[in-house]
């Protein structure tokens, strides 16, 4: 288990990532889409992404 905050997952660059969730209302889609885009590098891994507001 890794927790973040914004400025931590900045350049941050973890291949086996399978899960991400966020928590809260985000500011903008593209905020959410930045922590999406986290998960799921290792192209043969799916990833699940959920949002809880």
């Amino acid at each position: 288990i890794v927790v973040m905050t914004d400025a931590a997952g900045m350049g941050c660059s973890i291949d086996d990532i399978k899960y991400c969730v966020v928590f809260g209302c985000p500011h903008s889609f593209a905020a959410v889409a930045q922590h999406w885009g986290h998960v799921g590098r290792d192209r043969v891994m799916e990833a699940v992404c959920i949002l809880l507001v």
